[in-house]
C-alpha cells in the first residue's frame, strides 16, 4: 500500500539522495518509482564498527569514497510497463550519477528470468556482471 510504503522510505530516508528517488507521472496519478542509495560500504570499511563518537566524522568526511549506487527499486504500474517509462527514469538517473562523479550502479535484486528488465538495462548500455541464485531442497 502506499502508506507502507511512505512508511519505509521514512525509515531510509537518511540514505536517499535526491537526484536518485524518481517518480513518474501520467498527468496526477503516479506511474513509476525508481529509488537508488549510495554504495556506502567504502565509507564504513575503515570504522571497525565504531560509529559513536568519533565513527559519525569519519563518515561524513569520507562520503567522497562513494563511487557506486545500488539500485533499490523499479517499479512501474503494469499499463505503462514496456512504453519507456523505465528507461527514461533509469537515464535520468544516469545523467544525475555522471554529473556527480559516480562511475557506476549495480541492480542486484532483478531476477535471472526478468527479462524485460535485462532488455531494458542492456539497451541503456549496462551489463550482467554477477548472477544470484536461490537454490531450495526439502530435507
Amino acid at each position: 500500500t502506499s502508506e507502507t510504503l511512505y512508511r519505509e522510505l521514512k525509515r531510509i530516508q537518511h540514505l536517499l539522495w535526491p537526484d536518485y528517488v524518481l517518480e513518474a507521472y501520467a498527468g496526477d496519478r503516479p506511474i513509476g518509482l525508481l529509488l537508488i542509495i549510495p554504495d556506502c560500504n567504502p565509507m564504513l570499511k575503515g570504522l571497525r564498527g565504531n560509529l559513536f563518537p568519533v565513527g559519525t566524522f569519519r563518515m561524513i568526511f569520507r562520503r567522497s569514497y562513494i563511487k557506486r549506487l545500488r539500485t533499490v527499486m523499479l517499479y512501474v504500474v503494469p499499463e505503462y510497463q514496456n512504453k519507456g517509462v523505465e528507461a527514461l527514469m533509469i537515464s535520468k538517473a544516469a545523467n544525475a550519477a555522471r554529473q556527480n562523479g559516480l562511475k557506476s550502479a549495480e541492480a542486484s535484486m532483478i531476477h535471472e528470468k526478468n527479462m524485460k528488465m535485462q532488455v531494458a538495462i542492456d539497451k541503456l548500455g549496462g551489463t550482467i556482471s554477477k548472477v544470484y541464485r536461490q537454490y531450495r531442497k526439502e530435507i
